[in-house]
C-alpha cells in the first residue's frame, strides 16, 4: 500500500475511533488557559508556542520511568546538559541520535532516521524542568510535524531518583492529528516507548558516571565540550580525585 492510500484509510478509521476518545473541548473547559506549572516569564515566541500546545493539544501522556539509582543532584545536572547525555549515550552504544547546542537553553536533536526538533529548556530548577520541543518525527514512514511541552518533576528516596513526566503534544496537520489519535487508540504503549527511550539512556549514562567514575571522567577529558558545560557533573562525580 502506498503512503497516500495508507493515510486515506487510516484517516477514515481514525474518524470512527475518535468518537471513543475524550472530547478535547470538554477537557479544555475546566482548565486554565496557561499551564500552571510554568511561570509566564518565557520569551514571546515560546509563549505563543506554549499557549498553542496547551490549548489545542492533540493528546497528553503521563509517564513514570523506573527509578535511577544515582544521587539526585547528579541526575539533575545531566538532564540540564542534554548534549553531554547524548554524546555519552553514543559512546556507550545506546543511541545514534545527536544533540547540539544552539544557545544557552536551546538544543537541536536529530536522529539517523531523519527526525529533528529544536528543544528549549523553559524552566530549570533543581527538581523541576519544563521543556518545549518543536519539529518533526518520522513514524511508520510518514513525517509528522508537531510540538510538545514536557513537565518533569524529580524526587528521590532509598530506591533512587523518581521521575514524573507529563507531555502535552500538538500535531500540526489535521490529518496527522487524526492519525496520532488512531495510533494512541490502537497502540497506547507506542508514545510511551518513544518518550521513555530518552530517559532510559539518560539513566544508563547517569549510572555509568556514578559507578565507573574513572571511565566517565577519562571520556569527559577527551570530549570536545567546553569545560564549563561539564564542570558541575565532574564535581558531583568526583573527577578531580579519580583522574589526574
Amino acid at each position: 500500500m502506498n503512503a497516500s492510500a495508507f493515510v486515506h484509510r487510516a484517516a477514515i478509521a481514525a474518524l470512527i475511533l475518535i468518537s471513543s476518545l475524550s472530547p478535547r473541548s470538554a477537557i479544555q473547559a475546566a482548565e486554565p488557559a496557561w499551564p500552571p506549572f510554568l511561570p509566564r516569564s518565557v520569551d514571546s515566541a515560546s509563549e505563543k508556542a506554549v499557549e498553542r500546545i496547551w490549548n489545542k493539544r492533540t493528546f497528553e501522556r503521563r509517564l513514570n520511568p523506573n527509578p535511577v539509582d544515582v544521587p539526585i543532584d547528579l541526575y539533575a545536572a545531566l538532564i540540564s546538559t542534554p548534549e553531554v547525555v547524548a554524546a555519552a549515550a553514543n559512546r556507550l552504544g545506546l543511541t545514534s541520535s545527536t544533540v547540539t547546542v544552539v544557545d544557552d537553553r536551546t538544543y537541536e536533536w536529530r536522529t539517523a532516521e531523519g527526525s529533528r526538533a529544536l528543544y528549549r529548556i523553559l524552566l530549570s530548577e533543581p527538581r523541576h524542568q519544563v521543556t518545549l520541543f518543536q519539529g518533526h518525527l518520522i513514524m511508520y514512514g510518514l513525517t509528522v510535524h508537531g510540538s510538545m511541552l514536557g513537565n518533569l518533576d524529580l524526587s528521590n528516596d532509598s530506591t533512587g531518583v523518581h521521575q514524573d513526566l507529563s507531555v502535552y503534544v500538538q500535531v500540526d496537520r489535521s490529518i496527522m492529528a487524526w492519525l496520532t489519535k488512531l495510533f494512541v487508540a490502537l497502540i497506547p504503549g507506542k508514545i510511551d516507548a518513544e518518550v521513555s527511550h530518552g530517559f532510559e539512556f539518560t539513566g544508563a549514562v547517569a549510572r555509568w558516571a556514578w559507578r565507573d567514575r574513572e571511565g566517565f571522567c577519562r571520556w569527559r577529558q577527551t570530549s570536545a565540550f567546553a569545560p564549563e558545560r561539564t564542570a558541575r557533573i565532574a564535581e558531583l562525580v568526583g573527577c578531580a580525585t579519580v583522574v589526574h
